[in-house]
C-alpha cells in the first residue's frame, strides 16, 4: 500500500506512453523487488483520490445544515486519482502475483457520482482523519474487504 504522493502526478513534459513515465518505472522497479519475495500474492492498493483534509471538520456542519452535498464531495478531492490508477492497473494487470484491493465499492457513491467519504444517513460520521488515515469507523467499513483476502489465502 502506498499513500497518495507522486503515484498521481501527470506525465512528465514530453511523456505520452506509460512505458516511458519515470513514475511508473520506479513502482514497477519496487513491484518486482517485492514480488521475488513473495511467495503466492502481493496485495496493492488501488488509489482512491487524494482528499482535502479540512473539509473533513466540515462534514457535519454540511450534512446537518441539508448544504448541496454533492458539491461538497467535489470539494472533497484535492488531486484526482486517474495517473495513480492508470499506473496502478497496469502494474497489477502484468504481474501474476499482484491482487488489488479497491476501495470503490465503499466510497463511490453511483447516484451522485462522487466520492463520499462520510456517512451521510449516520450524521455525517467520518471515515477518514485529517491526517488521511482511515478513522476507527472507516476501519470497520473496509474490515470486510480484509476479511475475505484472509478467508482466501
Amino acid at each position: 500500500m502506498s499513500r497518495f504522493l507522486d503515484t498521481g502526478n501527470p506525465f512528465q513534459n514530453g511523456v505520452t506512453r506509460l512505458e516511458d513515465d519515470l513514475i511508473y518505472r520506479g513502482m514497477k522497479t519496487v513491484i518486482d523487488i517485492f514480488v521475488k519475495s513473495v511467495k503466492k500474492k502481493l496485495f496493492v492498493f488501488v488509489q482512491t483520490p487524494e482528499i482535502l483534509p479540512s473539509n473533513i471538520e466540515k462534514i457535519v456542519e454540511n450534512v446537518k445544515n441539508g448544504n448541496d452535498l454533492v458539491e461538497f464531495d467535489k470539494s472533497f478531492v484535492l488531486l484526482n486519482h486517474t495517473m495513480a490508477r492508470m499506473r496502478y492497473e497496469r502494474l497489477i494487470s502484468e504481474c501474476d502475483k499482484c491482487e488489488s484491493i479497491i476501495y470503490d465499492s465503499l466510497f463511490w457513491n453511483t447516484t451522485t457520482k462522487t466520492w463520499r467519504f462520510y456517512d451521510e444517513k449516520n450524521s455525517g460520521l467520518s471515515y477518514v482523519t485529517t491526517a488521511k488515515h482511515l478513522s476507527f469507523h472507516g476501519l470497520e467499513l473496509v474490515r470486510p474487504i480484509f476479511r475475505d483476502i484472509c478467508n482466501k489465502v
